[in-house]
């Protein structure tokens, strides 16, 4: 990747750290992302060592996701309140408050982004959210028996992932 990405992408995900998020994910939340690999290494799109890389970092995200749910904070820095949602199949859209505006993102068409700051558009969304978060089950710092049935899940995709890997 060119230099500039990497830094901004190490320049997100510090701006991350240090914020206050609140986070729902349901089973689905990672699956995409495995089955992009193993698409992307079947289709010759990318080199099998490659995707193995990005499982394991993925492998260590999630498991810094999990201490940072028992915590409550993001590597002890920004808080989180972190949802599970059994039935919800989101669309990582993400809401952004900055203080003086609000503006919404919502991935589509694979790496592209919509957004928008139109108030009326941002607030429905966010009164959805709010909804959807009632609607779930808080799993940081509480709710140890739903976070580690959420994270088992995802290792064992992951597992499953790693598997298909090894057969291309």
């Amino acid at each position: 990747l060119p230099k500039t990405v990497v830094e901004k992408a190490m320049n997100l995900h510090k701006i991350y750290n240090t914020n206050a998020s609140i986070e729902i994910w349901n089973f689905e939340t990672i699956n995409s992302t495995l089955h992009q690999l193993v698409y992307c290494v079947s289709s010759g799109l990318m080199e099998l060592k490659d995707a193995k890389n990005i499982l394991v970092a993925l492998q260590e995200f999630i498991n810094q996701l999990e201490q940072n749910c028992e915590q409550g904070t993001k590597n002890n820095v920004g808080k989180l309140q972190f949802y599970f949602n059994e039935l919800l199949l989101l669309d990582n859209s993400v809401i952004f408050d900055l203080g003086h505006t609000k503006v919404f993102y919502m991935p589509f068409q694979t790496l592209n982004f919509f957004y928008t700051s139109n108030a009326s558009f941002v607030e429905s969304t966010v009164a959805w959210m709010v909804k959807q978060q009632a609607k779930s089950t808080i799993i940081s710092q509480t709710g140890e028996r739903d976070r580690n049935r959420l994270f088992k899940h995802y290792k064992l995709e992951m597992e499953k992932c790693s598997l298909e890997l090894s057969k291309l």
